[in-house]
């Protein structure tokens, strides 16, 4: 059964008890209004003149993203971030730098994401990337100072490597208004306080106390649709070990960090258009694609995953916890199986999911302008959805 949270609320007035879609306004007296809609409740006490959150806790149904740390979800819907101790059935916000950021605009393409124990939250700018840090408590994002800006004209010809992609064109030679509109910062991953970054679709990588960004030399200067553009790579990170899915359908790995680069698709078996997800879990890497999912413990040989009548499931989002695979596509939400195999949890799938998390027991789904659902994982057990 898929259980939706954070979705219609009831305010009520001293007089009547009015129920509140994302269309409606309800009235307290001549003056006293109350709206909602994908930001949360607001109120006005000077006739529409000037509106205010009304109830702290409320996060509305806009989200661009979700994760669990430290048994706490955590979600981000373009304004705030928010936090919930009780699975979801209430949210309080998570100050940034110490404010309180009412009615602040972050950038779509601002990520939240663990590393080695740690949160963070990676939001662009106009000159590059802002990196906060989850505090001790969880109640606040504190900035990393230091982190270097971005100089366009040196990123653009400044390279680690000699590839032949990287230095047979200029960066700056396939810019053009409509391309610097979609491709700027899309893809983040971290791992043990080293940061990669797709920026102008070229590849960076940040160390804690470097004095600036590092082009890795991977490139990305195949044509491209608008919907290629605005989706950008595809990254996974452990160590060393670096995966990036490039908008073309093609798997690169780096053994050193992004020092250099190995194309790995004439090993796959399995041909596909678009990237959807690549994750790590432990060692072991799954590269999600529009015609199913890979898995490889080194790169070198790859297996599809298909579920018990070898049938291959498209996954078009993961969630971890601890060994436990989980994923999410267009005919369901599935359990990677003890035997390798997809396992069917729920039958039941939202649209435009945009995150999907996992804690205590529940499968919870961020869908955009929607709010929050979950799947209970015991009653998916108990009416026996899934099979060991």
């Amino acid at each position: 059964r898929l259980t939706q949270i954070s979705s219609n609320v009831y305010i009520f007035l001293a007089f009547t008890i009015v129920r509140v879609s994302s269309l409606a306004a309800a009235s307290g007296d001549e003056r006293t209004f109350y709206k909602t809609g994908v930001f949360g409740i607001h109120r006005t006490t000077d006739g529409g003149k000037s509106w205010h959150l009304f109830m702290n806790g409320m996060m509305g149904t806009r989200l661009n993203d979700l994760v669990v740390f430290n048994n706490r979800l955590y979600a981000h819907t373009g304004h705030e971030v928010y936090q919930s101790t009780d699975e979801g059935m209430s949210w309080k916000k998570v100050r940034i730098d110490g404010e309180d950021n009412s009615g602040t605009s972050f950038s779509n393409d601002s990520n939240l994401v663990i590393s080695d124990n740690s949160l963070y939250f990676l939001s662009h700018i106009n000159d590059g990337v802002r990196i906060r840090r989850l505090s001790t408590d969880g109640n606040m994002l504190i900035p990393i100072q230091g982190v270097p800006t971005f100089d366009d004209k040196a990123l653009s010809t400044k390279s680690r490597t000699d590839s032949e992609e990287a230095t047979r064109v200029d960066l700056s030679e396939i810019m053009s208004d409509h391309f610097d509109e979609y491709a700027k910062t899309k893809s983040f991953a971290i791992s043990h306080d080293v940061f990669y970054m797709e920026y102008r679709r070229r590849l960076f990588k940040y160390r804690l106390g470097d004095s600036e960004w590092t082009n890795t030399g991977f490139v990305d200067i195949g044509e491209q649709n608008d919907e290629d553009y605005a989706k950008g790579f595809s990254i996974a990170v452990l160590g060393d070990t670096v995966y990036v899915g490039k908008r073309d359908g093609r798997l690169f790995q780096s053994l050193d960090g992004g020092n250099t680069w190995r194309d790995v698709t004439p090993n796959l078996p399995l041909r596909f258009s678009r990237f959807k997800e690549i994750v790590f879990s432990g060692s072991t890497v799954y590269v999600a694609t529009d015609e199913g999912v890979l898995v490889s413990e080194t790169g070198e040989h790859w297996r599809v995953i298909t579920d018990r009548t070898d049938t291959r499931v498209v996954i078009t989002q993961f969630a971890l916890d601890g060994t436990e695979v989980y994923g999410i596509g267009d005919t369901g939400a599935y359990r990677l199986g003890t035997r390798g195999r997809w396992e069917q949890i729920s039958s039941e799938v939202a649209d435009e999911i945009v995150a999907l998390a996992v804690t205590n027991g529940r499968l919870y789904s961020a869908v955009e302008e929607r709010g929050i659902f979950y799947i209970s994982l015991e009653e998916a057990a108990d009416n026996g959805l899934t099979h060991k």
